[in-house]
Formats: C-alpha cells, sequence, structure tokens
C-alpha cells in the first residue's frame, strides 16, 4: 500500500510540470465502499485522484490495521483480529461531453486479512494478498469554475463520490 501511495506521488509530482503545457490537470479526494466483507473493519474507505489530459489515476483504501506495531511474522499466539484491509488502484481514460465527464476505469484491487499478536506487547501483521480485478465507470460534473463533483460504480469499488478541482 505504502509503495502505492508513493507511486501515485511521483506521478503527480512529475505530472505538475506537464500542466504547465495546457494538458489539464486536477486533482480530487473522496469516499469509496468496496463490495469486500471488511469483516470488524469498516468497507468504507478514502481515495484521490489525479487526472493528466485525459488520463485519469486513483488510489483508495479503508486504511485498516490491527492493535499496536507492525510486525512482519507471526508466532504461536497469532490470531485472526477479524478485520481486513482493502485497496484498488484504478487507470481509466476520460470523455469529455461539455461540462459532463465519463470515465471508463480498470482497476487492481487488493484485501488483506489482519493478524494480531499480544506477544510482549500488542502486535499485528497482514496476511497473504487476495487479488481483486475492478471494472467500473465514474462521472464528473463541472460545477464551478475550477470544481467538480464526481460519483463512480464499480465491481471492486462498489460506488465512490468526492470533489476535484481542476488547474
Amino acid at each position: 500500500m505504502r509503495k502505492i501511495i508513493l507511486i501515485a506521488v511521483l506521478l503527480s509530482s512529475v505530472s505538475t510540470s506537464y500542466s504547465q503545457s495546457n494538458l489539464g490537470f486536477s486533482l480530487g479526494a473522496g469516499v469509496s465502499v468496496f463490495s469486500e466483507d471488511a469483516k470488524k473493519s469498516s468497507n468504507a474507505g478514502v481515495y484521490v485522484s489525479f487526472s493528466i489530459s485525459k488520463v485519469y489515476f486513483s488510489v483508495a483504501s479503508n486504511f485498516a490495521k490491527g492493535k499496536g506495531e507492525e510486525l512482519d511474522f507471526s508466532s504461536n499466539e497469532t490470531y485472526n483480529s477479524n478485520k481486513v484491509v482493502l485497496g484498488v488502484a484504478n487507470l481509466g481514460y476520460i470523455i469529455e461531453l461539455n461540462k459532463f465527464n465519463i470515465i471508463p476505469v480498470l482497476g487492481y484491487g487488493w484485501s488483506r486479512e489482519i493478524y494480531e499478536d499480544p506477544i510482549a506487547f500488542d502486535t499485528y501483521f497482514y496476511g497473504d494478498n487476495e487479488p481483486h480485478f475492478n471494472v467500473g465507470v465514474k462521472g464528473s460534473y463541472l460545477i464551478g469554475r475550477n470544481v467538480a463533483i464526481a460519483i463512480g460504480a464499480g465491481t471492486f469499488e462498489n460506488l465512490s463520490g468526492g470533489v476535484s478541482y481542476l488547474f
């Protein structure tokens, strides 16, 4: 998850230089609801997005974690915390229709069980990655000169809604 966020930040910082040449650049944020059962953790999460010209990218997660410090191993005392971390990274193409945009997206999603282990102190670790495929569509409507509202639906990222700012 940290690698995907780092890649998104790097791509957005590199793309800022392209926005200077009037290709169109936007940043957005909102809420996503996943189709996967997250058990005790929420299946709703936060997403961030950006676009350059007609290319759209977003990443979303519910940011679930266990109690205590994260470790990379388990012990004999490890138990399933009944929580699941969910995430998705989407790539899409923006089709412009006056003030309305339609964005078909394809994405890679993941879910990971969270295990807790009270060795000497509270710790947790993430189980194996379970991949998911996301196919969906997002729509955005320009409500001002630089602000758009967006909603979307997909197979893994069931519902999303947010706002974006166009530079």
